[in-house]
């Protein structure tokens, strides 16, 4: 049978829920954001104040998205926790932090799907310069710079210009 076939091994199965889940709570944020919630969330993020003027709750609604990032992060959390089968302090340094900040700016920080592209440009990225090897970092660090630079929106901040157009 199929399923006995893919979840004969415990690793499979793992993987599959986990990109289950993972589909799942993308689809979750794409709604959000697409909703009314969602464009509440944009007006505050723009402006405060304005936001304010409106009549907007603004700290009910700063405890919502507090709420919805919280309950995000324990999924990815526990995903990443059943991956590592341990968890230390000293688990995540610097260059992690580092690494995820610029996963998200390079991806497009305004976008549903803008860290997760970031991600595998960044992933990728490193790998495909690893045969220069001592200038690995200098060119991947230039690259990263000069991309922040001239798209500080991010990468998909291209596709705007595009829809704009047609």
């Amino acid at each position: 049978m199929f399923w006995r076939a893919t979840f004969a091994e415990r690793n499979a199965a793992f993987y599959f829920l986990s990109m289950a889940v993972m589909v799942l709570c993308f689809a979750a944020l794409w709604r959000l954001v697409n909703s009314r919630v969602g464009r509440l969330f944009a007006a505050l993020r723009q402006n405060e104040d304005l936001a304010s003027s409106m009549g907007l709750d603004v700290s009910a609604l700063r405890a919502l998205a507090y709420a919805i990032s919280s309950f995000f992060g324990g999924v990815g959390g526990a995903i990443f926790i059943a991956i590592a089968q341990s968890i230390y302090p000293s688990s995540f340094g610097v260059n992690d932090s580092v690494n995820f900040m610029l996963y998200c700016f390079l991806g497009g920080l305004g976008y549903v799907f803008g860290p997760m592209l970031g991600t595998l440009v960044l992933y990728f990225g490193w790998d495909l310069l690893s045969p220069l090897g001592d200038y690995q970092l200098l060119i991947y660090s230039g690259v990263m710079i000069l991309l922040i630079v001239l798209l500080p929106n991010g990468l998909l901040s291209l596709r705007a210009p595009l829809r704009r157009g047609n």
